[in-house]
């Protein structure tokens, strides 16, 4: 019994999947459009209230993309899948790679250093 309703549902699953993978707007309309949470660095806050999002939630997004706060955004959608796609405003990352590159300096030369002190020692 439970063999037949599984593979009934496995088959009906197939079928509407396929039905709707041929008939784009009919996706379009179960899917629902991409709604713009984030623009020019500004927060929608109609958007979330409608996606049923809180500020906190966005900004706990944007940290597991390695973004700080909301304000290093200047572009959030939220596509129908429920994928995230952020832009950062221009400029937002600079300061960050060039720390990066700073500190990366800093352990060359400490290793070089540390280099020298064995072979001499």
């Amino acid at each position: 019994m439970f063999l037949v309703g599984g593979l009934s549902l496995f088959a009906m699953n197939y079928v509407v999947v396929r039905f709707v993978l041929r008939h784009r707007r009919l996706d379009q309309i179960l899917q629902g459009e991409p709604a713009v949470l984030i623009d020019n660095g500004a927060i929608d806050r109609a958007a979330l209230a409608k996606e049923l999002l809180s500020e906190a939630e966005l900004t706990a997004v944007a940290h597991r993309q390695g973004i700080a706060s909301l304000d290093e955004i200047d572009r959030c959608v939220l596509e129908p899948g429920g994928v995230f796609s952020i832009q950062r405003r221009t400029g937002a990352e600079q300061p960050r790679a060039s720390e990066i590159l700073a500190r990366l300096d800093q352990l060359g030369r400490r290793m070089d250093e540390l280099k020298s002190r064995l072979s001499a020692g």
